[in-house]
């Protein structure tokens, strides 16, 4: 049986695609609606701006992790699933992470990412996420996303067991239990 797709996925592949071949300062709202043959009223229901949908893209494809993985979940599984995900659409990271202007995509998945590293530590460990771990949690993210980034817009993808070795030596010691 064929799975329909939600407007909001169907918005997602169409970015997908749009931004696999084009930069962010090519594409418009309506382009990404008229591609998926939905009118730009429509994306305006879903999403507040291209920039919102593209960080929807990657998040929602992390969120699909927390919903086929066990409950025990891992930061060394998570890490390698998100640089998968990178890996497998390096055509559209390299495209909009070009983009460094307000909303781009390095700023609007640092909370949505350490919610995710948080619910591991929480769900999988049931430890308490004091400020100092939150903190690190932060850092390490502003560090991974920056590393990534430069890598992205560099061309210079790496494999995800290689980004996973790095993000592991990164990882702050407060976290390594984690893994």
């Amino acid at each position: 049986m064929i799975a329909k797709k939600s407007t909001k996925e169907m918005l997602a592949d169409s970015a997908l695609e749009l931004f696999s071949q084009y930069s962010i300062d090519e594409i418009t709202v309506a382009d990404i609606a008229a591609n998926c043959n939905i009118s730009t009223r429509t994306f305006y229901n879903h999403f507040r701006d291209k920039h919102e949908l593209i960080t929807w893209v990657y998040t929602n494809k992390l969120e699909k992790y927390f919903d086929r993985r066990p409950s025990k979940i891992s930061f060394w599984g998570f890490m390698r699933y998100s640089a998968q995900v990178v890996y497998d659409n390096a055509s559209f990271f390299i495209n909009v992470s070009s983009y460094q202007g307000q909303n781009c995509l390095q700023e609007s998945i640092l909370e949505p990412m350490r919610d995710m590293y948080i619910r591991i530590i929480r769900d999988t460990y049931h430890d308490k996420v004091t400020e100092d771990l939150y903190y690190s949690i932060t850092l390490f993210l502003y560090g991974m996303i920056g590393y990534i980034r430069q890598l992205i817009v560099t061309n210079q993808i790496i494999s995800p067991e290689d980004a996973v070795s790095i993000f592991e030596a990164g990882l702050p010691g407060d976290l390594k239990k984690y893994l």
